[in-house]
Order: structure tokens, then sequence, then C-alpha cells
């Protein structure tokens, strides 16, 4: 059988024992507005009927906001630190 990625992503979700019962993907879309402040105002019917939106899409910009960070970072520029390499005995395959 053939799959949407939401069906697919669903499929696997269950097979590792999560309860995923969505229908549609706008309930997924939905649950992501619920729950991320950035994608607030994003639903499925607006990605449906606009294409796209840049994120954030909130109650600020409902639209989206085309550029991000025009006036600088929310928590100022980012910090880089230097750290020690540490090996590990994990393997990334086989």
């Amino acid at each position: 059988a053939r799959y949407a990625d939401w069906e697919a992503t669903q499929e696997l979700a269950r097979a590792i024992g999560l309860d995923w019962n969505y229908t549609h993907p706008s309930q997924i879309m939905d649950e992501i507005a619920k729950t991320t402040p950035s994608f607030a105002n994003v639903s499925f019917e607006l990605l449906d009927r606009v294409g796209s939106v840049q994120w954030p899409c909130n109650e600020k910009a409902p639209l989206g906001t085309p550029i991000m960070h025009v006036d600088g970072f929310v928590r100022g520029k980012g910090k880089f630190i230097r750290t020690e390499y540490v090996a590990t005995d994990e393997r990334t395959g086989p």
C-alpha cells in the first residue's frame, strides 16, 4: 500500500508503541499549532490556500514572517564554547 508522508510516519510511531490515531494531516497541524508558539496561526487550511508560510506565524504575524531577526536575535548573539573531545564506544552502524 502507498502511504502519504504523514501516514508513513504514523505507522512508524505505532510500530514503536505510540498511540497515534490521526485521520487527516490537518489534525497534525492543529496539534503543532497548539504546542508550538511559533506556529500558533498555522493551519492546514492556510497552508492549502497560500502554499507556505515563514515562521513565526502567530498573532503578531498571522501570515508569517518573511524576514526573521531583522533587528537582531531574540536572545542576543550565539556563544561558542570550546569543549574537549570525548571518545565513545557507541557505533553509528552495524
